[in-house]
């Protein structure tokens, strides 16, 4: 059969089309826009939830209380101005003359002492943890062996060292000693065992009494734990962010460790045993967490009341409780 003209034409015009449509000359001038796909818009990252741990304690038996009877429902923290790089800074500050004098005063071993921080939530489980008793002027702890621990003025002097018997005030005859030891032991004594702020004046008894060296007969144990206690039995109000604690709240610290059994290396690591006891621990970690306290020291580790050895009797002037 022949083809028409007709025919050859369409032939000829399909062909030619389909070149034109594969020619790269021809292709280089046309856009092909691709219909891109539709994508979903990811959910928005979810914010990461601070894990709140309930605190909780040791339910008492019958006639036993505890002297917060409510767990607080704010967050309990407790800070203190002590000043825990007080050796450095004496010792940038003083000749090495002045130091050897400053060993040489009832102070003196302090200079020993190893890294110290104030771990501010051994604070927060003692408190929880103390039961009721008559005298307000010691801590009764009860540990979920069963076991009460005290801390009082004695326990305060084993673990400070500090003279906690005597008259507060001692008059005498004002002989001028080394002003540089002085200024010395003025700042050990408001900055690092009594806590004061940096803004506290410092009495003119305690210029004397150093001007005098009649402060080495000052009960300063017992200014201090009074201090401490005081500030322990302060009113918890909602609104406060922060409980400051003053009078050596470091010496808390330490007679927890010495009341544990065995204690997690990477919160504090016994480093000598010598006297005082506050003397012979470094601690590791700077703030651990409320519930590594409670998990270990107050639970799981037994705990014991300490007692004072004989070379601590024959060395520290403890009071008679």
């Amino acid at each position: 059969m022949e083809q028409g003209p007709s025919d050859s034409v369409g032939v000829s015009h399909t062909k030619n089309k389909s070149k034109r449509l594969h020619d790269p000359l021809t292709m280089k001038d046309k856009i092909v826009v691709k219909q891109k796909k539709r994508l979903e818009k990811p959910p928005p990252p979810k914010k990461g939830r601070k894990v709140t741990y309930a605190v909780s304690r040791p339910t008492l038996p019958k006639g036993m209380n505890y002297v917060i009877k409510k767990i607080p429902a704010h967050p309990l923290r407790f800070g203190a101005t002590f000043n825990f790089d007080f050796v450095n800074e004496i010792k940038k500050s003083i000749n090495e003359e002045g130091v050897e004098m400053f060993k040489n005063t009832i102070f003196g071993p302090y200079l020993n002492i190893p890294k110290c921080n104030f771990q501010g939530q051994i604070t927060k489980c003692l408190l929880l943890l103390e039961v009721q008793h008559d005298n307000k002027d010691v801590l009764h702890v009860r540990h979920a062996n069963e076991t009460v621990l005290q801390f009082g003025i004695k326990e305060f002097a084993i673990v400070t060292g500090l003279k906690c018997k005597g008259n507060r005030f001692v008059m005498g005859n004002w002989d001028t000693t080394q002003d540089a030891v002085q200024m010395t032991i003025l700042y050990f004594i408001n900055t690092f065992m009594l806590c004061h702020l940096g803004e506290t004046s410092i009495k003119i008894e305690e210029f004397l009494m150093v001007e005098d060296d009649t402060y080495e007969l000052y009960p300063w144990g017992k200014i201090a734990f009074d201090k401490l206690i005081t500030s322990l039995r302060q009113y918890f109000n909602q609104s406060k962010q922060m409980y400051r604690l003053f009078g050596m709240p470091y010496a808390l610290n330490v007679w927890t460790y010495e009341c544990a059994s065995s204690i997690n290396p990477e919160i504090v690591v016994k480093v000598a045993n010598g006297i005082p006891r506050i003397c012979n621990w470094t601690v590791v970690a700077v703030k651990p967490k409320y519930e590594k306290f409670m998990s270990s020291i107050f639970s799981e580790n037994a705990c014991s009341n300490i007692v004072p050895t004989q070379d601590e009797v024959e060395a520290l002037d403890l009071p008679d409780i």
